[in-house]
């Protein structure tokens, strides 16, 4: 959700509360008409709450998020592993932890790159152009100039660009199966609910950025753009699955901290024995990278 916008109350209105109005109310708490706003005060809103677009999260390049998989802590335990096993004359063990440290490096950033794709696939669901009405006149201007407020036309075959409340539905068809995954378009009509679903995609009169007009026409009052769409969110959401460290990676970083700190500890204490015992210091420092390497798993 957006943050609440001091001084413009008519920008902290939100969907729920338009749908549960009248078509006049909403406009009113939106202090918009049905001639739409003017273009002056559309690009006074505009400036207030930012471009119609769907948040993005800006990584680090592909070349660089491969090798962050391949040195994160976890990682250069095994590489240091796998140096020891061929210092220790043990080649095929080094092998192995190598192909290892590959395969999971790989295997992850792939897991990532497609969270991304997934992400910069939700933007595309947005289309680059709106019809809208502004000061009683039919225009067509960009998606991403959209602000509350606006006053959109929607017909057959249209892309829609942000969470509205409709005012008018002439046998207004939507298919929201990018939100709900119901394959079956869903009629829109203007009246409201008379008990508010916990859902707003629910409510009859409303319609989302993403989804799509499969028959008729309507018009429909816009009441939130960009990260605040029910799109946004989702976006937001798809494109943190790459960055949030999960339960089990965190898990598993505190599990090898401490075998990492265990095997050292061990291997210094046999290493220290074999010196005592009369052990070649070669030997014994073969004996203990031996030791240590036996007890990373």
């Amino acid at each position: 959700m957006r943050a609440p916008v001091r001084g413009h109350p008519e920008l902290n209105v939100s969907l729920r509360q338009t749908l549960a109005a009248t078509p006049e109310a909403a406009l009113a708490a939106l202090r918009s008409a049905r001639a739409g706003l003017t273009t002056e005060e559309a690009a006074a809103r505009l400036r207030i709450v930012g471009p119609n677009q769907l948040p993005e999260q800006r990584g680090p390049g592909l070349p660089r998020q491969l090798l962050d998989q391949m040195i994160h802590f976890f990682a250069l335990m095994l590489w240091a592993a796998a140096i020891l096993s061929f210092i220790g004359k043990m080649p095929q063990l080094g092998i192995a932890i190598v192909v290892v440290i590959v395969v999971n490096g790989v295997f992850s950033f792939v897991q990532e790159y497609r969270a991304e794709r997934a992400a910069r696939a939700l933007a595309a669901l947005v289309p680059e152009t709106a019809v809208v009405r502004r000061s009683g006149r039919k225009l067509t201007i960009p998606s991403a100039e959209l602000v509350p407020g606006d006053v959109v036309l929607l017909k057959e075959g249209d892309r829609i660009s942000a969470d509205a409340r409709l005012i008018r539905s002439s046998e207004l068809k939507v298919d929201m199966s990018t939100l709900t995954g119901e394959s079956e378009p869903i009629p829109r009509t203007v009246e409201a609910p008379t008990h508010a679903p916990s859902d707003p995609s629910e409510a009859s009169n409303s319609v989302f950025a993403g989804t799509f007009v499969t028959s008729g026409s309507a018009t429909a009052l816009v009441v939130a753009t960009g990260a605040a769409t029910r799109l946004g969110g989702i976006s937001t959401l798809t494109s943190q699955v790459a960055l949030r460290m999960t339960p089990l990676r965190t898990q598993l970083n505190r599990t090898v901290r401490v075998i990492a700190v265990f095997a050292i500890a061990t291997g210094m204490v046999f290493f220290g024995l074999a010196l005592g015992l009369g052990t070649p210091v070669h030997d014994g420092i073969l004996f203990s990278i031996g030791v240590i390497v036996a007890l990373v798993p």
